[in-house]
């Protein structure tokens, strides 16, 4: 139990983080919310390991359960989250693209119009 506490406290300083910090809104919902799935599963598992007792095979049955659903889901947020960062580089590329033309062009422009003064 005291380790996951500690576990616990962790968890909410890295959401805290994650929420104060200046990053894209789709990136800090998606890492919020494993947080949360993160925290959930630190609670349920430090209780399958030292609360439920064996011998109540129903409550210990179930509670593992959830725990394995909880790790899927959060697995399926951190895939979430890795297609997320492909989707925001793409279009940061895309952006830094669109700026390096733009430069290229003005820049083609201001020497033709260099040319013409001559």
């Amino acid at each position: 139990m005291p380790f996951a506490i500690v576990m616990l406290l962790l968890l909410a300083g890295h959401i805290r983080a994650i929420a104060t910090g200046d990053g894209p809104a789709s990136r800090v919902r998606i890492r919020t919310a494993n947080g949360y799935v993160m925290m959930l599963v630190t609670s349920l598992l430090a209780c399958a390991l030292s609360i439920v007792p064996v011998r109540d095979a129903r409550t210990f049955v179930l509670v593992w359960m959830v725990v394995i659903g909880l790790v899927a889901m959060m697995i399926v947020l951190g895939m979430a989250d890795a297609m997320n960062n492909v989707r925001l580089a793409k279009r940061l590329r895309g952006d830094v693209d669109a700026r390096v033309a733009e430069a290229i062009r003005a820049a083609r422009e201001a020497e033709a119009h260099g040319e013409r003064a001559r």
